[in-house]
Order: C-alpha cells, then structure tokens, then sequence
C-alpha cells in the first residue's frame, strides 16, 4: 500500500516512519516531488527549471493551449491516446473501466480535473488528470500523441495543473515519485522530469505485505476523509 505525501497524516508526520508498519507492512517508502501553491503565481513560475520554463514558452509560441475538460464527454479521446501512449513503450494499456471509473464516479464527486492539451489545430493531442482532495492535488495520470511528445505541451499542462489546483483552494501539489540515487534508467528518467516543477521531496510512504486475510486500514476516527489516504497510479504521460 502507499500514501501519498500530501495527505494530512503524511504532511504533519514529523518522524519520518512509516504508518504502514502498525499494520505488518515492509517498509519501502520512496519520495515524491511536492510543491507549495501558497506561493504567488510568480513565485511559482521561478520554481520551475529553465527547461520547464523554455518548453512551456514553446509550446505556447507554436499554438498549443491547456483547457478545462469535462471526463465524461473525454472518456473515449483519453483512452485513444492513452492506448496510444502506452503502446509507445510496450506497456499494456489500462483497462477502459479503470478510466470510466474516473469519469462516472470520481469527477462528479469532486475528486479530479481533467485538463487537455490543444495543438494549434484545436485538436486535443494530450491529457493531464489531477486527482483532488480537500486540501490538495496529485498528477495522476496522463497521456499524450507520439507526434507531439517534443511540443512542450505535456510541460505546458503541468504548468496549467498546478495553477488549476491553486485556483481550486488547493495548498500542496504532488508532481509524482521520484527515485534519488537510481541505477535504473527509466527511474533515473521519470526523476529527471518531475524535478522540473519545484518543489521539494517529501516522504512517500508505502509498505509491502504477503498477507491475503482482510484487515481493517483506518482508524475509527476518520470519516468521510477517509478518501485522503487513497494511492493512486502513476499514468505516466511523458513516456
């Protein structure tokens, strides 16, 4: 299991350790990437890298453009360049139904956003799905065509993400999960990129079990919030 670090019990954990262990759990926390929208718009757009910066300007220079999007209306577009995307690398797609979820039961709750990334044409040629709670927004999934991975539109819509979140009330925005000190190439990769945003690193924590016996995750005391400790999977959009 994993929780993000911008759940309210990851944010004010001042020790460092795992809450996964009080339920039997290896521990095998990594970090990830978060960045403080309290901050100014300007101060934001400074936190970015250079590269960050320079990408976002181009995709703009050449036409492209960010838009709020309703799911539901982009469940089919999304999935065609999601298999798209994944087929770029030799992963195997997602299920439909994991992304009808999104948009049939989690956007009408307020949970997500979905921002699409427009070519000069009008034409959405990528998507950035942010999940939402309360307090704060996580990148959750996204995807884009092959033709337009070198546009900087994929920059561009986490650049819109962060400042969507930020008009939404959101304090904190998770870019995703980094791996410092990596051999692993694609790690070293996904690295690279998501410490373009700002941001600093913040704990990841995340167990490992064999157990298969059900056992109850949440204490009495959460309620409805309870939507906070959700994980969620990494869709990566610039493979």
């Amino acid at each position: 299991m994993s929780i993000s670090p911008i759940t309210k019990r990851s944010l004010t954990n001042q020790t460092g350790v795992s809450p996964t262990y009080k339920f039997g759990f290896a521990e095998t926390s990594t970090d990830a990437m978060v960045v403080d929208l309290s901050q100014t718009e300007d101060q934001l757009w400074l936190g970015l890298s250079q590269i960050a910066r320079r990408k976002i300007r181009k995709a703009k220079s050449e036409g492209y453009s960010a838009e709020l999007l309703d799911w539901v209306k982009n469940i089919d577009p999304y999935y065609d360049i999601h298999c798209e995307t994944y087929f770029r690398t030799g992963v195997e797609p997602h299920p439909k139904a994991y992304f009808e979820g999104m948009a049939l039961k989690i956007s009408p709750l307020g949970f997500n956003f979905l921002l699409g990334g427009k070519a000069p044409n009008g034409s959405v040629v990528a998507f950035h799905n942010s999940a939402k709670m309360p307090h704060s927004a996580v990148y959750h999934t996204g995807c884009s065509r092959t033709a337009h991975q070198n546009s900087g539109v994929n920059y561009l819509l986490f650049w819109e993400a962060m400042l969507q979140a930020k008009r939404l009330g959101c304090e904190w925005y998770e870019v995703g999960e980094i791996f410092s000190g990596s051999t692993d190439k694609k790690s070293r990769g996904l690295t690279e990129i998501k410490t373009k945003f700002g941001g600093v690193p913040r704990r990841y924590f995340k167990g490992h079990t064999e157990r298969l016996e059900p056992f109850f995750l949440f204490d009495e005391k959460y309620d409805s919030q309870t939507f906070e400790e959700y994980a969620f999977i990494d869709d990566d959009q610039f493979r």
